[in-house]
This record gives C-alpha cells, structure tokens and sequence, in this order.
C-alpha cells in the first residue's frame, strides 16, 4: 500500500518542483517556480479515486523500490538535480540524481502530470 512519494527538482534557471502525495488522505501538496526570480505557485489537489488508482498502477509499472540511491553523469557537477522518496507499507525508498535520471523518469513525470491536472517536472 502506497502511503507517500515526494519528488523535488531543481533545474536549469532556478526552476523547482516540489511534489507530496499523501496517498490516504487523497491530497497532493505541489509547487512549483519556473525561475529564480518568479513567485512559486502553490497547489493543493484533492485527488480522483480513479486517478490515483491508475497512478498507483503506474507506479507499480515504474518499481520505484528498485530504484538505484544515487544517478550521476561522472563528470557533471552543476545541473538538473532531482530527489524521490516512497513510503510504501513499512518501506521508505530514497533515490536521487544529478544530470542523470532513471529508465522511467520521463514516464513518472508524466503520469504526475495527468494526476495532477496541470504541467509536473
């Protein structure tokens, strides 16, 4: 049983994404600041019954438990920067990476996107 997942990204020009979905209350807590200098913007979603199970579907597609702890480009010190934690059942996974990112990335972001409603990552 999924119970959290939190995503941070810090990209290029000072963007920030900050992502908490508490899987049993049905709420996500997002912001999000395209630049360094532009107000964030702050969301807070109650969730869909049937979106979120067609999410925790995708996640178990995605097996964010398997995740490796650390993705980086070896000679990359400055870049897209990002960190993920999971809490499912007893199990708390964190995984994070600089310039590199996991197979399913893109698909994760993506599928945080349609939960959400609007733009992720």
């Amino acid at each position: 049983m999924y119970k959290l997942l939190e995503i941070e990204i810090y990209g290029p020009f000072g963007s920030l994404y900050e992502l908490q979905i508490d899987f049993f209350n049905k709420i996500a807590k997002y912001k999000r600041q395209e630049a360094m200098f532009v107000d964030p913007e702050i969301f807070n979603i109650n969730l869909d019954d049937s979106k979120l199970n067609n999410f925790m579907g995708k996640l178990d597609q995605y097996k964010l438990l398997d995740w490796k702890e650390e993705y980086s480009h070896p000679s990359m010190k400055k870049g897209y920067k990002w960190e993920m934690r999971i809490v499912y059942g007893e199990i708390s996974k964190q995984s994070s990476g600089l310039v590199e990112v996991p197979e399913n990335w893109d698909n994760l972001c993506k599928q945080v996107t349609i939960l959400l409603g609007t733009k992720f990552g």
